[in-house]
């Protein structure tokens, strides 16, 4: 049990160090992220009354995350296999306890349950088989964003398309524009991931004309999965083909905005900084033209020392 111990002790020295690396003190950092997991999740459910399915499955998506092949060889390697069984289960408990307890707060009693059986069984199983199926993407020709992304994340479009269903089924317009909304989340998150500075290097393109052709792609690929969405929603309720004309234009451009932070600082992941600056432009959605000029100036200075 000792070794259990001096796994998770590590495990939380090396979250604490992570938060340092992104500038932002370990107290201040987890606060924060208890203050964003609560106000979101109360959001949420504010919300819709469909809210407790995409959090049940964001909350599998996060424990799954711990099921990773090699991650969980390498602990095989170093622990008993009975001391291994009881690790993954504490790790997956620990991870999916949050959500377990907001889901009960909102009488979600059944997805609760079902959340506390799927971080069972993800224990027990790695995500071998997830990741060894290839999964066929239209998205091939402009590697590596949406091609990666897709295939961690396509489940969540899927689930994504079937919240559109729903709100079609049920005549409530706010479900289906919650489901584009978390397609826009989903395509925000494919631009964490840094390539290697190679990858940058071999575009013999000028820094500006980088940034516009990977705008292009993500513009494109991003409205591509937001089409079936817009056209099944329009024809349900054309009374809002309006406002899914401006929810494209806004989603479009935090799209544009986080594919900018993330240039904005590289070789290094967006600081807290521009973070704060995206939250603010939620809050006031105009300023988010200004932030995109800044985080565009940034980019062109630090892709001029590799695109050279």
């Amino acid at each position: 049990m000792e070794n259990l111990l001096f796994y998770f002790e590590l495990q939380y020295k090396m979250f604490k160090r992570h938060l340092v690396d992104f500038g932002i003190h370990p107290v201040i950092g987890q606060a924060l992220i208890v203050l964003v997991f609560i106000g979101s999740s109360i959001k949420l459910f504010n919300y819709s009354n469909y809210a407790g399915y995409g959090f049940t499955l964001a909350g599998i998506f996060v424990v799954s995350l711990c099921s990773e092949p090699s991650r969980n060889a390498f602990l095989k390697s170093i622990y008993p296999v009975k001391n291994f069984m009881i690790l993954r289960l504490i790790e997956n408990v620990v991870i999916s306890s949050p959500f377990i307890l907001v889901l009960i707060c909102y009488q979600k009693y059944w997805l609760a349950l079902l959340m506390i059986l799927f971080a069972s069984l993800l224990s027990r199983y790695t995500a071998h088989l997830l990741m060894t199926f290839i999964i066929p993407t239209p998205f091939f020709k402009y590697p590596f964003e949406f091609t990666v992304g897709f295939r961690n994340t396509y489940l969540s479009i899927i689930f994504a398309y079937f919240l559109t269903c729903m709100s079609i089924r049920v005549g409530n317009f706010n479900l289906g524009a919650f489901s584009m909304v978390m397609i826009f989340l989903i395509c925000c998150s494919y631009y964490v991931q840094l390539e290697h500075e190679f990858y940058i290097w071999i575009h013999s393109a000028s820094p500006k004309l980088f940034l516009m052709q990977k705008l292009k792609i993500a513009i494109t690929y991003c409205t591509w999965l937001c089409l079936p969405i817009m056209l099944a929603l329009g024809i349900v309720f054309p009374i809002e083909l309006k406002t899914l004309l401006i929810a494209l234009l806004i989603g479009l451009l935090y799209l544009i905005a986080s594919v900018l932070s993330k240039y904005a600082s590289y070789p290094h992941n967006p600081t807290l900084a521009q973070m704060v600056l995206i939250a603010i432009t939620i809050l006031f959605p105009p300023l988010i033209i200004l932030v995109m000029i800044f985080f565009y100036f940034k980019s062109i200075h630090r892709l001029k020392q590799i695109l050279t």
